[in-house]
């Protein structure tokens, strides 16, 4: 009976060491990913703050390793969360290792927009929004700017309006006002929320100008042009009320046009 109760200690502690190791190995798959998070946030920080600058190179990785106090899997798994939001590149060949990268409003974008198609919204919708943010954009440009915002302004607008000869042209660089309407209010948030809406908003340009006719185009082109001269003056005069109603109808308009053009759209059939 001796033999038999000692073989069954040992499978015992066998499962109990069996048992053990699993439960390590659990927290270890939990802990790497909040390690290398922390890791990761550490270093955005230093990129956003200006303490790293756009194509400089991060320490080695065995010097990150000794840095942070921590594994080589876990420095790899913080990179490749920077890398996934586009603040380094991990350079390969030459001098290799992680370069800092220009912050950029795409991956926000695209972020956005994958957000966007998933809660199946509407174009109506995204227009909506971007009427909302213009309206209010324009509210405060005309009762608070400056002589070089309306020269600004005047420039965007002749840039745009030599393109009138060009239909899909036109409509591309007509994006560009309506994002200076905002960037010129230098309020930081609105320009970028207004930024990650631009890719949705040039496809929804894009789609309306291809189901349309080509008297369509040229009629909705003039009347922007218009539309544009006179919000300027507007704005110049520091008419708060008729400026913002001005631009309310011509975003209410090209909203219009958009439904009837594209339909019942949702961002998913529109965003590639």
């Amino acid at each position: 009976m001796l033999p038999s109760t000692a073989a069954s200690s040992r499978r015992d502690t066998a499962r109990e060491r069996q048992a053990g190791m699993s439960s390590l190995s659990m927290k270890d798959v939990i802990a790497a990913p909040k390690m290398a998070q922390l890791v990761a946030s550490q270093i955005r920080k230093r990129i956003v703050s200006g303490e790293l600058v756009a194509g400089q190179f991060l320490p080695f990785e065995a010097e990150l390793v000794t840095n942070y106090r921590t594994s080589k899997p876990i420095i790899r798994e913080a990179l490749r969360i920077l890398e996934t939001e586009g603040l380094i590149e991990v350079r390969r060949g030459g001098r290799a290792g992680a370069q800092v990268l220009e912050p950029s409003i795409s991956y926000v974008a695209r972020s956005v927009g994958v957000m966007l198609q998933h809660r199946a919204t509407s174009v109506a919708d995204v227009w909506e929004a971007r009427s909302i943010l213009e309206c209010d954009a324009v509210e405060i440009l005309a009762a608070s700017h400056r002589a070089s915002d309306v020269r600004s302004l005047r420039s965007t607008a002749a840039r745009i309006h030599s393109r009138l000869d060009a239909p899909e042209v036109f409509s591309l660089e007509a994006i560009d006002f309506h994002e200076e309407l905002v960037k010129l209010t230098r309020n930081k948030t609105m320009h970028v929320l207004t930024q990650a809406l631009h890719e949705i908003v040039s496809a929804e340009m894009k789609l309306a100008q291809q189901r349309a006719t080509p008297a369509q185009v040229a009629t909705g082109h003039l009347r922007a042009a218009r539309a544009q001269t006179k919000l300027i003056q507007l704005i110049a005069d520091g008419d708060t009320t008729h400026a913002v109603e001005l631009w309310r109808r011509h975003m209410n308009a090209v909203g219009d046009i958009l439904v009837r053009t594209v339909g019942p759209a949702y961002v998913i059939d529109i965003v590639e």
